[in-house]
């Protein structure tokens, strides 16, 4: 009986492997969009599918190119490679956008019927009246008032190489006579006015030579002092902002005639 060869065994192939190629494929098409967006100018749209992107790991060409319909981008060609520098807008006002950003943050605190915001030709004006800031004849700044100053500061910081004095003027209201109060109003109002400019150097970081305080106690009134209601208004902190720095200059002059 003759006997029957056996056959080698077929080589193995097929199975799974195809899948560490196709993974391969997937992490370089990433790696691709990351560079494109690294170089392109970044934009909302862009970032939505990026962020997309990357959230579907393993998504197919064919898924990224779906999200990337989905948002709004049809096609790789309008993906700008320019330079992410865009040329500077030379007839930005930057008083204006620090107003802009200033007022935003007065009604995101929902403090408007505390704090006045005004825009001038060349210069801005911030009002905080009565207990805005400051508890009664303290000069220590109120912890919940921290956030709306800091916002306020982060404005102000934003432009303080295109601006000339931030000045924070404080204000008393006049008491009728009372033998048991002895606060002194020029102290209270230089106090407060100080504590105001040291929180924007200190904690904010605008320049220091940008900075100035007046105290004028109860002497430049808005408002009568017949009752509390207008005793309120007369309570205040004013932060003038200008765009140049007049002060500075004339000292200069000053300085220069009296070296020479």
């Amino acid at each position: 009986m003759a006997l029957r060869k056996k056959k080698p065994p077929e080589e193995a192939g097929g199975g799974d492997a195809w899948l560490a190629t196709y993974g391969d494929m997937v992490t370089l098409l990433l790696t691709f969009f990351v560079l494109l967006f690294a170089i392109s100018q970044i934009d909302v749209q862009k970032f939505n599918l990026l962020a997309a992107a990357l959230s579907n790991r393993g998504a197919s060409p064919e898924e990224i190119m779906e999200i990337a319909e989905q948002s709004s981008i049809k096609n790789l060609d309008e993906i700008s490679l320019e330079d992410p520098k865009a040329p500077l807008d030379e007839d930005a006002n930057p008083l204006q956008e620090a107003f802009d950003s200033i007022v935003e943050s007065i009604q995101a605190s929902g403090m408007a019927d505390k704090v006045t915001a005004l825009l001038g030709d060349d210069f801005i004006f911030i009002r905080f009246i009565d207990d805005m800031l400051f508890e009664p004849n303290s000069a220590r700044i109120r912890q919940q008032d921290y956030t709306l100053l800091e916002m306020i500061g982060r404005s102000l910081k934003l432009v303080e190489n295109d601006i000339g004095m931030i000045r924070i003027d404080g204000h008393t209201a006049a008491l009728p006579e009372n033998p048991d109060y002895h606060v002194s109003d020029r102290d209270l109002s230089s106090e407060r006015a100080n504590s105001v400019l040291k929180y924007l150097e200190d904690s904010v970081g605008i320049r220091g030579d940008r900075l100035s305080a007046l105290a004028f106690g109860k002497h430049r009134p808005i408002a009568s002092n017949d009752d509390e209601e207008e005793r309120k208004k007369n309570r205040r902190i004013e932060i003038m902002i200008t765009e140049a720095n007049d002060i500075t200059m004339q000292l200069d002059a000053i300085y220069e005639r009296l070296i020479d």
